[in-house]
């Protein structure tokens, strides 16, 4: 049976089409994909039940102080609410990406205040005369549910200095119970009425005349609002990243779906809660000592701090008057309507993870390349030649077998094996030669035809292959035609050497795999300093292929170029055995490596020792990995990317604090709402510091995400001393049902602080306080305490005036101290009635500094609130006092926290059974953001602990002090500029993977070790004269020799295959030679070279 090729994979090995394999390394690409959650459950750790809060006479102004701290500050909503609607709160779940967005069915409370415009008469009265009381201006309110009237006084031009011109403000509510018959008001109703009235004066102080003063109104609007409230379902959008900010939540109505109200809490009762509260709101804004005129602030900062006049406008007061209303209830129903729960919810959660996907590119591409391929399959089996030969020719054995029948060309190819590839060619040039089959003799040969007769017609061909008659015999010629002349060429002028096996090839080859190393790891640290090589555009697609596409086309050339090593090397295999003689024919004549899996070549090596053809071969194999391996090589990483841009800072710190004592309130709310409420930080500060205000120099910029900035922070902090146990004294009694202790601290000065008692040079101050157990627990005689005082290191000390050295209060008239003395005075102990020692009491005298510390904040953008997932760092080694060390600032802080810090007062620590009788500043130490054991700073072996401590507390009040108070806005000429980096974090980088590269430089280190012992292995000198993978350099090489002997080749033998010669025994026993032989064949004479029986005489 004429031998066909085993599968249609031999004909093409070698020679795929390239182009799908390397389109197939972006098939599959790592892209941010949103993905939805639809299942998922929450946990809400809160529900509304019935209102828990004291009566309405006692209830604190909570909310309307968060809600300043979100208008004026910037803090963010607390947990569980919004600026409409306060909800249940969602416990986060460690499993929820931090960019995910919550969707959820929550229960709501939902304030509402329906407002109309109302048509006003007023009526102004101008009788200012000396025994007249003064203007006033009589409003009355009209709409179509309501109708009110109100009065309010006005500034007298004939006994008062008024401005020229003024705002008139009044609030006030009417419910059921009031006698107002033009209002139908349910019992459990109530209106709000608002008023708001622009009065322009004109004064003539030096006429006299009392026509010459005038009172006018300019403008004048007002609302007549209904407040209501529901709760029910509500759809909402939380954002966990952004938790805090007014964008972190938003929560509207569900649908149609039933509301109800709370039983107890009317539309009165809110009405009378709203009222209420707002009394205790007109310290929060400075000079504004009428509430009403607070509310009105209040207004305009909501309505986007426009200014008090543009709430003249009916519309934009009632926007202004429904967000203070909702936001200060929504508030209220937080604190006192939210009650503790662990209710599971469903949600539906929507996030970006990075999932692979199908590059389309890639798909269209490899679709072509495959297509290209079938097409070429299709072509190929459609044409390939059928019946051409009897078996396997790749083999020495199988050219011999063939050789062995053909007789018309073996006399040809006789002593030709020393000639070159062009000196063959020509030799042969002047026939042409076919294969012929005649079927009679069953014998397979290659036939020699005349220049005349050449090429034959294809018809003539087919008859000579199919002819039926007897053939000659085997030994006789067959066409032989005239004879030749060999060429007078003598030995080959230089031996052949494949190009790919050539010094320039090989140098190419091996020095790729080096010197991709080199530059993979040139690259990989680049990519790790850099986070990526370069940007990728989200608009050019092709970025991403291409980082697949273009390593894989370079790699993939690497590989062919250690296949072509490898396929050379595989070839001289046989015959660099035959060259060192004595070679059985395992080992050469029968040796064929081509056209084989990698494993079973790399086998077959081992077995017959061809170390050279090993090593390529291993080469190759692992060079097919590479293309593979690549492929992950570069990933599209969501790296922040940045650019430079310049940020102003448009204030710096003046540490002089005017009347600290009595201009302290507003820091004290802030700090008590980030410590009770845990709101975020006002703008600017972050836990103990504050940072300068900035604004970023192009504002086109601004869009960006995220602004990262080194920026000078300033910081409070005490310098502390321990006052030694001798000037400590304790003592401890019992009053009536309860215990007390007193403790009395004599502290020494500093040497330039000697300004105390009455003759002001006292070495030493003295300050004490009572610790009442009884206001605890009236039978308890045990209790932690702790205190901090102002200190007064002056001469005032006793005088006339009554002025102390230690404590303050509201309104307080003592003086400062001198700067660079101690300032501030601390006890803290744990009390035993009848325990009069001192071993558990620590008092501190402090000095106050402020630092300024290098901090790398991240703002972001446009809003330049902090990013609250990248906090500011300070970098302590860069720390330096804003003034001298000794010049300690004077700033008194007692009444802030005696007087605002207020909210700790429903802790544990003024709760019945509750061991702990400490001030407000303690109650923000032991009670705040994290709960601190007292146990732990009690006694002299945790005075650090304590000192550090009351430090922080210190810290976090003066950042908001220093925010407040202390900024001084600089000029556009004195503005500091500093560098600053835009970064998105959206952004994308090209990276290179570390894993994947250092798997690359171990292949590659292989392939070029491999390479190298390959070729070094291969011996191409004085082995071959021409190359033998064409029939006439193989046929060369053989003919003349015992190899195409019948003796040695038995009849028929070219139809068997290499496994069937060894079975047959053909060749067993024998070693076979590549070189020159004399007297090759009997009879024959002459000196020829090539492949022969035994030992060559020589190579050379």
């Amino acid at each position: 049976m004429v031998w066909a090729p085993r599968s249609p994979e031999t004909i093409t090995v070698g020679h795929t089409d390239p182009r799908p394999t390397i389109f197939s390394t972006g098939l599959f690409v790592l892209s941010p994909t949103s993905m939805t959650s639809i299942d998922a459950t929450l946990i809400a750790t809160t529900q509304f039940g019935p209102y828990n809060g004291a009566t309405i006479q006692d209830l604190p102004a909570n909310p309307w102080y968060i809600y300043y701290g979100i208008l004026e500050n910037g803090l963010g909503y607390p947990n569980g609410t919004s600026n409409n609607a306060a909800f249940q709160s969602l416990e986060p779940r460690s499993d929820i990406p931090r960019n995910a967005m919550i969707n959820a069915t929550v229960s709501a409370f939902f304030p509402e205040l329906d407002c109309e415009v109302a048509n006003i008469d007023h009526n102004l009265t101008t009788n200012v005369g000396v025994n007249a009381s003064g203007p006033a201006l009589g409003v009355v309110l009209d709409s179509g549910s309501c109708t009110a009237s109100t009065s309010k006084g006005l500034c007298d031009p004939q006994t008062q200095n008024c401005p020229s011109q003024a705002f008139i403000y009044d609030m006030y509510t009417l419910n059921g119970l009031s006698s107002n018959d033009d209002c139908l008001i349910a019992s459990d109703d109530a209106y709000i009425f608002f008023v708001l009235a622009d009065v322009r004066y004109q004064q003539n102080a030096s006429s006299g005349n009392p026509s010459s003063q005038e009172v006018s109104i300019t403008n004048i609007s007002g609302l007549v609002c209904k407040p209501s409230y529901s709760i029910g379902p509500g759809q909402l959008v939380l954002n966990p990243a952004l938790a805090g900010t007014e964008a972190g939540a938003s929560i509207s109505r569900s649908g149609s779906s039933l509301s109800t109200t709370q039983p107890g809490l009317s539309n009165l009762y809110l009405t009378n809660v709203w009222y209420e509260t707002l009394g205790a709101i007109d310290g929060l804004y400075n000079d504004v000592t009428d509430v009403d005129e607070a509310l009105f602030q209040f207004m305009a900062d909501a309505n986007n701090h426009s200014g008090i006049e543009v709430l003249l406008d009916p519309s934009a007061q009632s926007a202004a008057a429904t967000a203070v209303f909702t936001a200060v209830m929504t508030q209220f129903a937080r604190e006192y309507l939210l009650t503790p729960a662990n209710i599971t919810l469903e949600a539906v959660i929507t996030y970006n993870e990075d999932r692979l996907h199908v590059r389309g590119l890639s798909v269209w591409l490899i679709i072509v390349g495959l297509v290209v391929l079938i097409f070429a399959a299709v072509v190929v089996l459609l044409n390939k030649p059928h019946n051409v030969v009897p078996r396997n020719p790749d083999s020495i054995a199988a050219m011999s077998t063939i050789l062995a029948s053909s007789d018309s060309i073996k006399d040809l190819f006789r002593r030709t094996g020393h000639l070159s590839d062009k000196a063959l060619h020509q030799y042969l040039s002047s026939n042409s030669y076919q294969t012929v089959f005649p079927p009679s003799t069953e014998l397979f040969m290659i036939a020699r035809q005349e220049a005349s007769d050449w090429p034959l017609p294809r018809s003539r061909l087919s008859k000579v292959m199919q002819k039926s008659t007897q053939g000659p015999p085997r030994n006789a010629e067959i066409d032989r035609g005239h004879s030749m002349s060999l060429p007078s060429e003598g030995l080959a002028s230089r031996w052949w050497r494949p190009f790919v096996l050539g010094l320039p090839f090989v140098l190419i080859t091996l020095t790729l795999p080096m010197a991709t190393i080199i530059i993979l790891e040139i690259i990989q640290r680049y990519s790790n300093i850099h986070d990526g090589l370069v940007d990728i555009p989200e608009a050019v697609i092709s970025a991403d292929a291409l980082s697949n596409y273009l390593p894989a086309a370079f790699m993939m050339a690497v590989s062919i170029m250690f296949n072509s090593v490898d396929f050379t090397v595989t070839i001289f295999a046989p015959y660099s055995a035959l060259a060192k003689g004595n070679s059985p024919a395992c080992r050469s004549v029968l040796s064929n490596s081509l056209g084989k899996v990698s494993a079973f070549r790399l086998f077959q090596a081992i077995t017959l020792h061809h170390w050279a053809a090993f090593f390529s071969t291993s080469a190759a194999f692992v060079g097919s990995f590479l293309t593979i391996v690549v492929s992950g090589l570069y990933i599209s990483n969501g790296v922040p990317g940045s650019s430079g841009v310049s940020v102003q800072q448009v204030d710096q710190f003046n540490l002089n604090w005017t009347n600290s004592v009595n201009n302290n309130s507003i820091a004290g709310s802030m700090f008590a709402l980030v410590e009770k409420f845990n709101l975020s930080y006002p703008k600017f500060t972050y836990d103990e510091l504050a940072l300068p205000t900035v604004q970023v120099s192009d504002q086109n910029k601004a869009a960006q995400n995220m602004l990262q900035v080194q920026l000078p922070a300033a910081r409070g902090t005490l310098n502390c001393t321990v006052v030694p146990w001798q000037g400590i004294t304790v003592s401890t009694s019992n009053i009536g049902s309860g215990g007390q202790a007193n403790v009395t601290v004599e502290a020494p000065l500093p040497a330039n602080c000697l300004f105390e008692g009455p003759g002001g040079d006292s070495p030493s101050i003295t300050f004490n306080n009572d610790f009442p157990m009884s206001l605890l627990q009236p039978t308890s005689n045990k209790s932690y305490g702790g205190i901090v005082l102002d200190l007064h290191v002056a001469p005032s000390f006793g005088d006339s005036l009554g002025f102390q050295s230690y404590g303050d209060g509201a309104m307080s008239s003592e003086p400062d101290n001198p700067r660079g003395c101690p300032s501030l005075g601390f006890i803290f102990g744990y009390f035993t009635v009848g325990d009069d020692t001192n071993t558990n009491v620590t008092a501190l005298i402090c000095s106050q500094l402020v630092e300024e510390v290098q901090t790398e904040t991240h703002f972001l953008l446009p809003s330049l609130d902090l990013d609250p997932s990248n906090p500011p760092i300070p970098d302590e080694s860069t720390v330096k006092y804003l003034a001298n060390q000794t010049d300690a600032r004077p700033y008194r802080i007692q009444v802030a926290f005696d007087s605002e810090v207020t909210a700790y007062n429903s802790t544990s620590a003024f709760l019945p059974g509750s061991p702990a009788v400490v001030d407000p500043f303690f109650q923000a130490l032991l009670y705040g953001q994290e709960y601190v054991d007292p146990a732990s700073l009690v006694g002299s072996g945790n005075t650090d602990r304590l000192i550090n401590a009351i430090n922080h507390i210190y810290r976090k009040y003066m950042a908001q002090a220093l925010n407040i108070y202390m900024r001084h806005n600089l000029s556009s000429a004195d503005r500091i500029t500093t560098d600053a980096m835009l970064i998105n974090p959206n952004s994308y980088r090209l990276a290179q993977d570390e894993s994947v590269k250092i798997v690359l430089q171990v292949l590659l280190a292989v392939m070029f070790a491999c390479g190298a012992a390959a070729y070094l292995l291969t011996d191409t000198k004085g082995v071959l004269p021409h190359s033998p993978t064409s029939i006439a350099g193989l046929a060369s090489l053989v003919a003349g020799s015992e190899l195409v002997d019948g003796d040695l080749v038995p009849r028929g033998s070219e139809w068997m295959s290499d496994k069937e010669l060894r079975r047959e025994g053909v060749f067993r026993g024998k070693l076979f030679g590549l070189g020159w032989w004399e007297n090759a064949e009997e009879g024959k004479g002459g000196r020829r070279f090539g492949i022969g029986v035994g030992k060559a005489e020589g190579r050379m």
